[in-house]
């Protein structure tokens, strides 16, 4: 009975059969990359997301990824590139993450790198996009090691005098080369150099959150005809390089407008004055502060490794006269409380919400000075780009080593 019902199938039966096998068959599911360390993309692809600990190799010719090629996108969809085990030391990165390199309308979205020397290098590139991607948590140099530092700025801005830019640099992002390309929603955030052209024509770079960093926001070396439009470009101070934006004197031409600059180095802010349009773009972003920065708009706090981005919880010395201290608390939204210490009689008050100013009473020739505090609140990304989760008890703490007890 099954052979001669089988046998009465037509021949344009069978062709609608042999049709739906193959469509089933031959075109599978798109699947997506896993990152792998060498790995070369010539062909657009999706990344799987993922935490990729890959970690760099010193010499910054040798890439953890490279793409090349002509009319490529590459979605990394939230993956992780992460070129360290050791956030800790910013100053000890090492490596190169992504190097794209001689290609053609090539698309890059989605990334977030960190622990890196350089997190993106492109040369040679024509009409490349950097769309959504975030690298923040990269190389920084240690700026110092004593007593961390508090700026309250009143309407001046810090100075920095001449320099000239840094021959032999690295930056979050870096372009050689490029034109006719576009940076465009990019966060960078917690390193040193945020983004860098050098010999770049025609490119814009617009919608970008590069604030907190120790170094430059926006250079540019040899760079004509490049347009600087919406970006946030707030805190970048602490390096002596440091500035919002970096014109050397053979860049010209260039737009530079509807940007913010807060608590910036004016003074290495070289604009040629035909270079500036105020014409805003159609999807430019507002380039006011956020309602969590606008409280504490007037602080610029610097740590040995850079400014202070009030996102994580910490303390500050404000006034030290002999034994009595006065201290600043900062960080987000919730609780403190004080957990302990050495060297001191008294801390009030002994609990409450940021901002805060406490006083402190040292023992008399008590060398060692140590005040514990504990945090309990939303969740926190420090200042190595590692995340505490909601709840969880995040100490920090307050110490100072007298050289002698003369003080």
């Amino acid at each position: 009975m099954f052979f001669s019902d089988f046998e009465k199938i037509s021949s344009l039966q069978w062709m609608l059969l042999l049709s739906c096998f193959c469509l089933q068959s031959c075109h599978p599911t798109d699947a997506s990359a896993v990152l792998t360390s060498g790995m070369v993309i010539d062909q657009s692809l999706a990344i799987l997301p993922d935490n990729y600990l890959l970690e760099a190799d010193e010499n910054q010719l040798q890439p953890v990824l490279t793409i090349t090629g002509e009319d490529i996108t590459i979605d990394f969809q939230g993956a992780v590139l992460i070129g360290t085990s050791t956030p800790s030391q910013p100053n000890h990165f090492k490596g190169l993450a992504i190097r794209i390199q001689d290609g053609r309308n090539i698309v890059v979205k989605n990334a977030i790198v960190k622990g890196f020397k350089i997190g993106l290098e492109a040369e040679n590139v024509e009409h490349l996009e950097l769309i959504n991607c975030d690298f923040s948590y990269n190389y920084r140099p240690k700026l110092r090691s004593d007593q961390d530092r508090l700026f309250t700025f009143s309407g001046a801005n810090q100075e920095f005098g001449n320099k000239a830019f840094p021959q032999q640099y690295s930056a979050a992002v870096q372009l050689k080369n490029c034109i006719h390309s576009t940076i465009k929603n990019l966060t960078i955030t917690q390193g040193y150099h945020a983004i860098l052209l050098s010999n770049c024509k025609e490119n814009l770079i617009y919608n970008n959150t590069l604030q907190f960093n120790s170094g430059i926001g926006i250079g540019l070396l040899q760079s004509t005809n490049n347009r600087i439009m919406h970006n946030r470009l707030d805190w970048n101070i602490g390096a002596s390089d440091a500035a919002a934006v970096y014109m050397d004197e053979n860049s010209r031409e260039n737009t530079l407008s509807h940007n913010s600059f807060l608590h910036a180095s004016l003074d290495s802010l070289i604009v040629q004055p035909e270079a500036v349009d105020e014409t805003a773009l159609p999807d430019g972003m507002e380039t006011s502060l956020p309602a969590e920065l606008l409280n504490v708009q007037k602080y610029a706090l610097l740590n040995e490794w850079g400014p202070y981005n009030f996102q994580y919880p910490s303390i500050w010395l404000r006034k030290a006269d002999r034994d009595q201290y006065t201290l600043l608390l900062m960080g987000p939204l919730g609780n403190w409380q004080l957990a302990g210490g050495e060297g001191f009689s008294s801390v009030n008050p002994k609990r409450g919400t940021f901002p805060a100013t406490i006083n402190a009473k040292a023992l008399p020739g008590a060398k060692i000075r140590t005040i514990k505090l504990e945090f309990i609140g939303e969740k926190v990304t420090d200042q190595f780009g590692r995340i505490h989760n909601r709840g969880e008890k995040q100490a920090f703490y307050f110490h100072h080593k007298l050289e002698n007890t003369s003080q």
